[in-house]
């Protein structure tokens, strides 16, 4: 089944072809590159409990899913995560919950891969599939050289595959608008009198410097992708265990949990060999 079968969404018919020769390089339907996976999640022995995962374990599976389709598109493993799109998970998973997650490509440029992965959890009192989670996932295909190389076109066999792709173009210029914006605010001076928290009775506060936690580590061989660097879903992982000890420490509150992430992007390849060092601080609440 296609993804927009499984979301009951009527398909029409656009085209049958599925790969093509156009010059050097081929076609490939969406279809084609559907990857899904379906797990009990988290330790099964919490289930039942209602013991909320963690986000970084949800964002692990599905990078690992989105690669999948990736790697079906271009037919190799040389497919590294450059970017992950806004992600919001106001549906809780917990440990022992059956998840699903569909993984396909709808989007493809020269070298890079755009791939939607959608979540689902089954419900075991009503025993129905609820949606949960939806992300956009940036791939880049490299070459035996180490070089970005040409993928297969993309096939749109469907309306609600142009209508995906049209939201899947969107939403990376949306990325590229931000980055941009984001580039020429923190390129500018530092006015020290911004960072400043106005005193307002019975209200505690805290300078953003205050609210600081740095993490250094090395990663293991056992994190290591197709291409021996560091695998993306473990960067992630890394990145909102500290992001969440942050918002714990910064409210008091070890209740807290990651429900959005905004943007990531991996600027450059993690090797086994190199020291990380990772700061994570409170900047609005």
């Amino acid at each position: 089944l296609t993804m927009a079968a499984q979301r009951g969404i009527g398909t029409r018919l656009l085209s049958t072809s599925s790969v093509l020769m156009v010059g050097q390089r081929e076609k490939r339907t969406s279809r084609q590159s559907w990857s899904y996976m379906s797990e009990v999640i988290g330790q099964a022995t919490l289930g039942g409990r209602h013991i909320r995962m963690g986000a970084g374990e949800i964002l692990k599976v599905m990078d690992l899913c989105a690669a999948s389709a990736a790697m079906k598109h271009v037919q190799h493993q040389r497919t590294p995560t450059l970017a992950f799109d806004r992600l919001e998970l106001l549906v809780p998973i917990c440990h022992g919950d059956l998840v699903h997650m569909d993984a396909r490509v709808i989007n493809v440029g020269t070298s890079a891969l755009g791939v939607q992965v959608v979540g689902r959890k089954k419900d075991l009192r009503t025993r129905h599939w609820y949606y949960t989670h939806e992300a956009f996932a940036t791939f880049v295909s490299l070459g035996p050289d180490g070089k970005p190389s040409t993928v297969p076109e993309l096939v749109l066999e469907t309306e609600e595959e142009v209508k995906s792709q049209e939201y899947a173009k969107k939403r990376v210029e949306l990325a590229r608008r931000y980055a941009r914006e984001q580039a020429a605010f923190d390129s500018r001076p530092i006015d020290r009198s911004e960072l400043e928290f106005k005193k307002i009775r019975g209200i505690e506060y805290m300078h953003i410097e205050d609210t600081v936690v740095r993490l250094r580590k090395n990663f293991l061989p056992r994190s290591l992708n197709g291409l021996g660097t560091i695998f993306g879903g473990d960067l992630m992982e890394w990145m909102e265990g500290a992001a969440i000890v942050c918002a714990r420490n910064f409210t008091r509150n070890s209740n807290v949990v990651t429900i959005a992430m905004d943007n990531l992007f991996f600027m450059k390849p993690i090797l086994p060999t190199h020291m990380l060092e990772l700061t994570a601080r409170v900047v609005y609440c």
